[in-house]
């Protein structure tokens, strides 16, 4: 009753900002007769950027959502496990490569990796195939080339980043042992409130029907949650750009260290799928370092509010802490290792 009441509020709540929205949009971009005050001209500066990022943003969210559907649909845990390579650190790589064939963004993936670790995954190649998959994917590369027009170079950048940072990272958390890390229970469902790890024990859907209405069901209940997420997103985003002086942000992002931080912390906070971050972090290029953009690209898809508290509900505490040290830190790692690369501010 709980969850129903909290998906309610969740829907209800996305409804509202994005008819408010709607409404500043109509009232003070297409609205004449209004006397053009300073109030009134930031704020539809506030809605040009607002609907700016989320028209950029929606094709590649819905895209993936569907395609997203369709694997949690007709992919079983088994299938992935079959083909995984004997060699240790061939099963890095090859976790880390899923990604371009399995494109799931992060707010489905903690609920598929806790799967396949329950049916005898290693502790080191799921964790590498959960933070790959949301960075590597084929819609997450695609959004952010279409992003980073002005910066071609941005997607491989982050593809080569998010490679070699999941893999390091799988290393340096790979010797703990499955049954220390996950917690007991049912595993935490996504945002469709199915189990996920669980369809080859119950069968794949069978007919035409029942498949249609699953693929219906995940990509509703998916686009309802990511939705959500990237309307607030993009509004934090667009009050930032709006309401922090250009100085102010200039002055933070001049920094090499504080500007990579700076972005760490927003990509956290922001909680953005990753099918849709590239059109906010374009946003920040001219205030802050390509570098740091960089950050923000690799660190989001990885750990960020949401799943901080998904991941707390699948994985042992203590674990989990050190999962989300090692990201911060790898990650801070490679954009201060890039940043002798790209530059300072404008990429």
């Amino acid at each position: 009753m709980h969850s129903l009441m909290g998906n309610r509020n969740i829907r209800k709540g996305a409804a509202f900002v994005f008819i408010a929205a709607a409404v500043f949009w109509i009232g003070f971009c297409f609205g004449t007769g209004i006397s053009q005050t300073d109030i009134l001209q930031d704020v539809r500066g506030f809605t040009l950027i607002l609907w700016s990022i989320l028209f950029e943003a929606l094709p590649f969210v819905l895209l993936g959502i569907i395609v997203s559907s369709l694997i949690q649909v007709f992919v079983t845990e088994e299938m992935i496990l079959k083909i995984m390579p004997d060699n240790r650190f061939m099963r890095l790589v090859f976790a880390a490569l899923i990604g371009l064939i399995f494109p799931v963004c992060e707010c489905a993936i903690i609920p598929i990796t806790r799967g396949l670790m329950k049916k005898g995954m290693p502790v080191g190649p799921a964790i590498t195939f959960m933070l790959a998959t949301p960075i590597v994917n084929p819609i997450v590369l695609l959004s952010t080339y279409n992003a980073f027009t002005t910066m071609p170079q941005m997607m491989p950048l982050r593809a080569a980043c998010g490679f070699i940072g999941a893999i390091t990272i799988g290393a340096l958390v790979g010797r703990a042992q499955g049954k220390a890390v996950l917690k007991g229970g049912v595993a935490p469902s996504c945002a469709c409130g199915t189990h996920h790890g669980t369809e080859a024990e119950h069968g794949l859907p069978k007919g035409k029907r029942e498949i249609f209405r699953a693929v219906i069901k995940h990509t509703n209940a998916e686009l309802q949650s990511v939705g959500m997420y990237l309307i607030f997103g993009a509004i934090i985003a667009a009050t930032v750009q709006m309401a922090v002086p250009t100085d102010v942000l200039t002055g933070i992002g001049g920094g090499r260290i504080s500007s990579i931080i700076v972005m760490m912390a927003l990509a956290f906070l922001l909680s953005l799928c990753s099918e849709a971050d590239a059109f906010v972090a374009n946003t920040f290029l001219y205030q802050f370092s390509g570098a740091s953009v960089l950050a923000f690209l690799i660190v989001g898809p990885m750990i960020d509010l949401k799943n901080t508290f998904m991941m707390f509900g699948s994985f042992s505490e203590k674990f989990t802490v050190r999962l989300i040290l090692s990201i911060l830190m790898v990650c801070f790692a490679l954009a201060l290792v890039a940043s002798l690369f790209i530059g300072g501010l404008y990429g």
